[in-house]
């Protein structure tokens, strides 16, 4: 079983090891090495030969690591994140973050290298994750960000332009692609 975020989940009370973790979550054997050195995700056990092994509740913890390094925050930030208690803290500094992006955006075209920057990396973790998502069907589902009134609301719900904007931005990166 998948979860929403692609990653395999451990059984109840199975441990793995550092390289069958790296691979689930699409990270280096090396990162989570750092991660302990650093005190971010210290493995719950360690093997007979001193081997780390990760549990069902390193793994939660590893899940919202991967999510905020994908999102830009510093080691630093992400320790002070997951040491807060309070869940509105975790979802203010999400905001923030959020806010941040989107005003970065309202200042480029969506032609912008930046932008369709963005789109490549929208497309690629479809790709990866999901699905086959060439640029060309990549430019279909643009599309469909701004023909379906659901797809739409869910973009201008986060800031008003931002369906047609995306759309624009896929366009131009397919454009790009030479599809």
């Amino acid at each position: 079983m998948v979860d929403m975020d692609g990653q395999q989940p451990a059984r109840t009370g199975e441990r793995l090891t550092a390289g069958q973790v790296a691979e689930r979550f699409g990270v280096t054997v090396r990162t989570l090495h750092h991660y302990d050195d650093v005190g971010l995700l210290r493995p719950s056990e360690r093997s007979a030969g001193g081997y780390r092994l990760y549990t069902e509740e390193d793994l939660l913890r590893l899940r919202h690591v991967v999510v905020y390094r994908r999102l830009g925050l510093p080691l630093e930030r992400i320790e002070e994140l997951l040491a807060a208690e309070e869940p509105g803290a975790v979802l203010a500094h999400l905001r923030r973050q959020r806010e941040s992006v989107l005003s970065r955006l309202a200042g480029l075209p969506a032609t912008s290298a930046e932008a369709m920057d963005a789109a490549e990396a929208a497309r690629r973790q479809i790709h990866d994750r999901f699905y086959d998502l060439s640029p060309e069907s990549h430019r279909a589902l643009g599309d469909m960000y701004v023909a379906d009134p659901r797809s739409t609301r869910t973009y201008e719900d986060l800031a008003p332009g931002l369906a047609q904007y995306v759309r624009d931005a896929i366009q131009a990166n397919a454009d790009r692609a030479g599809d």
